[in-house]
This record gives C-alpha cells, structure tokens and sequence, in this order.
C-alpha cells in the first residue's frame, strides 16, 4: 500500500508540474508574445482544466491509499471524469507529437530529436499510468462497496462468515 501512496504523490506532483507548465506555456504565448490564436492552441487550453480536475481528483483521493482507510463513498464524477479527459489527452498528445516528430525529422535523426522522443515517451507513460490508477481505484471502491453490502447483508440474516 505504502508504494502505491508513492505513486498516486508522484502522480500529483507530474499534474501539478504538467498543468503549472501548459499555463505558463500559454500565458507566454497570449500575453507576452501576443501571438494569433489559432486552432492548434486549444489542444494545450484544453488539457489546462482537465489538468486542473486531475489534481483536484488526486487530492480527493489520496486519503483511500492510506492503510486505515476504506476506500467507500468517492462519488464526484466531475472529477473522475477530468482525470480520465487529462490522461486521454495526455496519450494522445504524445502519440501525435511522435507522429509530427517522425515526419519532420525522418532523414534527420539528431540527439535533439531522441530527447524530444523520450519527452514523448514519458507523456504516454504518465497518461497511462493515470488510466491505470483510476481503474484500480475505481475497482477498489466497488469491491469494498459490495463488501460492505454483503456484510449489511450478513448481519441482518444473522449468518457467521467464519462459520464453517
């Protein structure tokens, strides 16, 4: 339990960091360089509050990663829905910059262009490992729900689950 709380701070901190740096991307390109908007520009104002609904969600549920806690009652949609729109994005974004990557640089292969592949890389992987952890979590939460249920269940019926 204790490496999965690990991984859902580094989650939060890489949304943080991630959504902190599409701001500053785009503050820079609307005010400073007062640049023309164009449509490729909503890719990034897109990804700003779905990133902003992921880091609310991780700060929601961090609280289920502890060895106390039962992992019951997180209903706000919104924010599972803005994690899996930050993730997706996340996902695609990479997928296409590697795409725009390999075209523009087929017959250039240069070190720059390997840093910007792994940049890539680690996008996809994060994008993915936000999947993963809102289907476990979300997995979780309906076992121990159905538990509980089962449990009601059990007490009123009177029946012993260690009865054998």
């Amino acid at each position: 339990m204790k490496l999965k709380r690990i991984l859902k701070i580094a989650l939060l901190i890489v949304s943080i960091a991630l959504t902190g740096f599409l701001v500053a991307l785009m503050y820079t390109v609307f005010y400073i360089e007062n640049a023309r908007f164009e449509y490729s520009m909503l890719i990034p104002l897109f990804m700003i509050p779905t990133g902003i609904l992921s880091i609310g969600y991780h700060f929601k549920t961090i609280k289920f990663y502890s060895l106390k806690s039962k992992a019951t009652g997180f209903k706000d949609v919104v924010l599972w829905v803005g994690n899996t729109l930050f993730a997706t994005s996340q996902v695609l974004t990479a997928l296409y910059l590697s795409y725009s990557l390999y075209l523009l640089y087929q017959t250039n292969q240069n070190t720059e262009v390997y840093i910007a592949y792994i940049v890539c890389l680690l996008m996809f992987i994060f994008g993915l490992c936000l999947f993963l952890e809102t289907y476990h979590l979300y997995k979780r939460i309906i076992k121990t729900e159905e538990d509980l249920f089962k449990g009601s269940i059990d007490d009123i019926t009177g029946i012993d689950q260690n009865q054998d």
